[in-house]
C-alpha cells in the first residue's frame, strides 16, 4: 500500500475512517513527487497529436466550443478537426477558462505509473485527469463523480467546497442544483491531497498566486465491460521487439 500511503498517510486509518464516508484534506509526509509539470503540458499541447476528447476547456460549468481551442490538421489529402491549438488554448486560459485534460495516464509515463500502482493496491480501475485553472476562476460547476477522487495539488492552490455523501444510492453523476449542506470548505496547497468520496458533490475555484494545477485520480467501480475484459500478456515495447527480431 505504498502508493496509497503517499496519498493519505496511514492507509489502514484512512480506509477505516474516511474511505467512501467523508471528505478529508490529507497531508502525507512523503507525497508523490512532482508528477506532471507545466513543461510537460506545454510539450503535449505543442506536440501536434493531442486532440479532443483528451482535452476540453470549460468555464463556469460550460464547455467552450471546439473551434475555440482546436484546429484541423492536414494528414495526406484530408483535414481532421479537433487537434489542440496551443495559441488558442493559452488565449482561452489567460482569459479565464480551465484546461481539462482527460486520461493523461494514456500518454504521461508518471501519471500512468502512479495510476497503475494505485489500481493494483485498491483493486479498482484508476484514471488520471488534470485541471489547469487561472486565479479566481471556476471550471466545472458543482457536480458528483461516479468515482472516489484523490486530488493531488501540483501547482498554485485551489479553494474547495465539498458536500455530504448522499444518504441513499438514488443519485446521478454530473451537475446538481441540490448538493445539500457543505461538509468541508478548504484551500488545498501543493503537497496536500484532498479525498472526495464517490457521489459527494463538490466544486473548486483557483486561488491567487498563479495557475492552479491539480491531478485528479479517480477510483471507479468497474462496469460490465471492465468485468468482462481479460488482460492478455503484455505487448513488448518497440525497442524490445527490435532486440528480439535482431536476435
Amino acid at each position: 500500500m505504498e502508493t496509497l500511503r503517499s496519498l493519505v498517510g496511514d492507509p489502514e486509518l484512512f480506509l477505516a475512517a474516511a474511505w467512501r464516508r467523508e471528505a478529508r484534506v490529507l497531508r502525507p509526509s512523503a507525497p508523490p513527487a512532482q508528477l506532471v509539470t507545466l513543461a510537460d503540458l506545454d510539450t503535449a499541447l505543442t506536440g501536434g497529436l493531442l486532440r479532443r476528447p483528451y482535452l476540453e476547456l470549460v468555464r463556469g460549468g460550460q464547455n467552450l466550443e471546439l473551434g475555440d481551442f482546436t484546429s484541423a490538421r492536414r494528414v495526406g489529402a484530408h483535414d481532421f478537426p479537433g487537434y489542440a491549438d496551443p495559441d488558442k488554448v493559452l488565449k482561452r486560459v489567460s482569459s479565464g477558462a480551465t484546461l481539462l485534460m482527460r486520461n493523461i495516464d494514456h500518454w504521461h509515463p508518471g501519471a500512468a505509473a502512479l495510476s497503475g500502482r494505485l489500481s493494483a493496491e485498491l483493486g479498482f480501475p484508476v484514471e488520471a485527469f488534470l485541471f489547469v485553472t487561472p486565479p479566481g476562476e471556476q471550471g466545472l460547476g458543482t457536480h458528483r463523480d461516479d468515482a472516489d477522487v484523490f486530488v493531488v495539488q501540483l501547482n498554485g492552490s485551489k479553494r474547495w467546497q465539498v458536500h455530504g455523501v448522499p444518504a441513499t444510492g438514488e443519485w446521478d453523476a454530473g451537475y446538481t442544483s441540490h448538493p445539500g449542506p457543505v461538509v468541508l470548505e478548504t484551500t488545498v496547497e501543493p503537497g496536500q491531497v484532498l479525498y472526495i468520496p464517490r457521489g459527494a458533490p463538490h466544486s473548486a475555484v483557483g486561488r491567487s498566486g498563479g495557475l492552479s494545477v491539480h491531478l485528479s485520480l479517480t477510483v471507479r467501480p468497474p462496469g460490465t465491460e471492465a468485468l468482462r475484459a481479460v488482460r492478455t500478456t503484455a505487448v513488448p515495447s518497440l525497442a524490445a521487439l527490435a532486440e528480439v527480431l535482431d536476435g
